[in-house]
């Protein structure tokens, strides 16, 4: 027979004796579960809840939750002068452009003389063919430009930021097409409005870039988290 005490279960240890160890052993005050208890659950004598005693109910370390509703909605930004003041070159714009429009019908006869000179030998009805498909021409271009005017406006006038940008496009091309007129007869009245319409893009251009202007878009533009 051998003398080695029998081997006791409960301690793991010959005789039931605990040898010292590292950790503290079953039943010390730690926070994670002591000697034998199960994974998950609490050591012998831990308050129910998991933790410190104290711990907020979630488990140990859980950050506070934020009120539901993420950061909301960003307060309406009020709309600067800059923006007021394109807005309102806009609607001038709209009203050049059917101003032009209209200047358009009292031009017929300089339109006709102008084929004439440019084209000889044009019968008269050749002629008044040419000039009425001038005009539709000109009138699909003046109704075109007044609801552009109109959309600008009231989109930019909103803080949309993609119409800023189509903004400075549409101002861009009213330039270059301004500059570009000059290598071709226009009557002189058709020539001061074109270059009114300039002056009033760049104006509005300027106003919409202005540091104040883009403050106002990026608060329009804000979405709530």
């Amino acid at each position: 027979m051998s003398n080695q005490p029998p081997y006791d279960p409960q301690g793991g240890q010959p005789g039931g004796q605990n040898y010292p160890q590292g950790q503290p052993g079953y039943g010390a005050p730690q926070g994670q579960p002591g000697y034998g208890a199960p994974q998950g659950q609490p050591g012998h004598g831990a308050p129910q809840g998991g933790g410190y005693p104290g711990a907020p109910q979630g488990g140990y370390g859980s950050a506070p939750q934020m009120p539901g509703g993420g950061m909301g909605a960003p307060v309406d930004a009020a709309k600067p002068k800059s923006i007021d003041l394109a807005q309102k070159l806009m609607y001038a714009g709209a009203g050049l452009s059917l101003l032009g429009l209209l200047l358009s019908f009292l031009m017929t006869g300089s339109v006709k003389d102008q084929i004439r000179e440019t084209n000889p030998g044009f019968t008269e009805d050749q002629i008044n063919t040419a000039a009425t498909g001038g005009m539709i021409f000109a009138v699909i271009l003046g109704l075109l430009g007044v609801a552009l005017w109109l959309w600008m406006a009231k989109t930019n006038g909103d803080g949309k930021s993609w119409a800023r940008i189509v903004a400075t496009v549409l101002g861009a091309l009213n330039i270059v097409s301004f500059l570009a007129s000059f290598s071709q007869t226009v009557p002189t009245l058709s020539r001061v409005v074109s270059a009114i319409n300039v002056l009033l893009a760049i104006a509005i251009l300027v106003l919409l870039w202005k540091p104040e202007s883009t403050q106002y878009y990026n608060a329009k533009s804000a979405r709530p988290v």
